[in-house]
């Protein structure tokens, strides 16, 4: 995808093992006749950059959509930082965008929003007061910016993403040390929160559907917000 002039890889998460969903693959649920990854890629694809899709093993997405490269977990049983080494290793951006496959709101809005809070962050952090004055000078991120987060209600939403290519070497020492909670090792980068305005559009994007029943109501789930990705 294209932000602010930067091209950005995508890279979906699909390397879970769905027990929570009694093994039904997430990415293919369907949300008013649309498979959720078609969703998806239409939500964050815009013809520029790469879509990686990243699964666990061979054989575990069915139908890969034509936008999409199939990438492999190189670690196993490393949960979700497996799908994300696997991504960053054959991306050639300086950042990706992460999402996972469950996350049928999502779309390139977000990681727009993410990117401008990254940005403004930055600057303030760097310059010590951040002025509106130079939105236009300058749509780069600093490098030192090692991730952007958002943080909703229930907390942070290190799956619906933005990272710097160069926190590959800690993803992987950190698998290799046997960590896999994710947010736990991005605490330890130069991270940068957005906060995600409460029932906001953002706020349903990255939304997750992890169990049956939160398939179940997805319907009403929508009716929540005041508006969704239709």
């Amino acid at each position: 995808m294209n932000i602010a002039g930067n091209i950005i890889d995508a890279i979906i998460l699909a390397g879970g093992k769905n027990s929570r969903m009694h093994g039904h693959f997430k990415g293919s649920l369907t949300y008013r006749d649309e498979v959720f990854l078609d969703r998806i890629i239409k939500g964050i694809g815009d013809g520029s950059g790469q879509i990686f899709l990243s699964c666990s093993t061979p054989g575990q997405v069915k139908d890969i959509p034509g936008e999409c490269t199939l990438v492999y977990d190189t670690i196993k049983d490393a949960g979700p930082l497996a799908g994300l080494i696997s991504g960053i290793s054959v991306s050639t951006t300086e950042y990706v965008a992460v999402c996972a496959c469950d996350m049928p709101f999502i779309s390139r809005n977000l990681y727009a929003y993410l990117w401008e809070e990254g940005r403004r962050r930055s600057e303030k952090n760097n310059k010590g007061l951040y002025s509106g004055e130079n939105d236009q000078a300058d749509r780069s991120l600093e490098k030192t910016v090692d991730a952007i987060i958002p943080r909703a209600r229930d907390g942070y939403h290190p799956l619906a993403a933005l990272y710097h290519r160069n926190i590959l070497p800690v993803l992987e020492e950190a698998a290799a040390n046997g960590q896999k909670k994710l947010m736990q090792i991005i605490k330890g980068l130069n991270y940068v929160t957005a906060d995600l305005e409460p029932l906001s559009n953002y706020e349903l994007e990255v939304t997750n559907i992890n169990t049956v029943q939160e398939f179940k109501e997805l319907e009403q789930l929508e009716k929540v917000f005041p508006s969704g990705n239709q």
